[in-house]
C-alpha cells in the first residue's frame, strides 16, 4: 500500500510540474497575444486614417473629373473635316 502511495505522490508531483510548466507557457502566450493585438490595433488605426485621407483625396479627385467633363461638354468643337477635303483644301 505505501508503495502504491508513493507511486501517485511521484505521478502527482510530475502532474503538478507539467502543470506549472502549461500555466507558464500559457502565460507567455498570453502577454505575447496582448502585443500583438495592441500593435495591431495601432496598425488599424492609421490604416483608418490613411483609408480616410485616401477617400476624400479620391472624392476630390472624382469632383475635378465630372467638372472637366462638364466643361468638355459645354465647349462647342468643330465639325470634323474628313481627310479628303482637308487635302483637297490644300
Amino acid at each position: 500500500m505505501v508503495r502504491r502511495k508513493t507511486i501517485m505522490a511521484k505521478e502527482a508531483a510530475a502532474k503538478i510540474v507539467e502543470a506549472d510548466k502549461d500555466i507558464t507557457a500559457a502565460k507567455k502566450i498570453l502577454v505575447e497575444s496582448a502585443a500583438s493585438l495592441k500593435k495591431s490595433t495601432a496598425n488599424c488605426a492609421a490604416q483608418k486614417t490613411d483609408f480616410k485621407t485616401l477617400s476624400e483625396d479620391k472624392e476630390k479627385e472624382i469632383k475635378g473629373l465630372t467638372k472637366a467633363v462638364g466643361l468638355i461638354q459645354k465647349v462647342k468643337m468643330p465639325a470634323k473635316k474628313s481627310l479628303l477635303q482637308h487635302m483637297q483644301k490644300e
